[in-house]
């Protein structure tokens, strides 16, 4: 049977398709993505994993053999932006490193101002 593009199972062939570690962190990451945002549909969306809540908010994460990159990351208050700023590459993505513990605290953060960003720029669009 082949996965379609709403089948979490989509999502477990992607991360099934890394070799260690970045297997094991891919896992790790899904796993926070899913403590912030629960009940999220859970998808692959630019051929990446993808978490979409009711309200239409959507991040994304991606794996390679170096690093772990984490979308769209814009506005963060300042003390949360200034301990990702290691972490910042371009202009709203996030680059984890697969050599490094993550850290589960700082990225589910990460998430949580992301959810509020999207929201409010809807609410503001509307």
């Amino acid at each position: 049977m082949t996965a379609s593009r709403h089948d979490p199972a989509g999502v477990d062939a992607y991360i099934a398709g890394f070799a260690e570690p970045t297997r094991s962190r891919l896992i790790e990451l899904r796993a926070v993505f899913r403590d912030v945002m629960p009940g999220a549909e859970e998808f692959i969306s630019y051929r990446i994993p993808t978490f979409r809540l009711d309200d239409g908010t959507r991040l994304h994460f991606a794996g390679y053999d170096n690093h772990l990159g984490v979308y769209p990351v814009h506005e963060l208050p300042a003390e949360l932006d200034a301990r990702v700023a290691p972490f910042r590459s371009g202009a709203a993505t996030l680059r984890v490193p697969v050599d490094a513990p993550l850290d589960r605290e700082l990225l589910a953060n990460v998430i949580l101002a992301q959810v509020g960003v999207q929201r409010t720029r809807r609410h503001h669009s509307a």
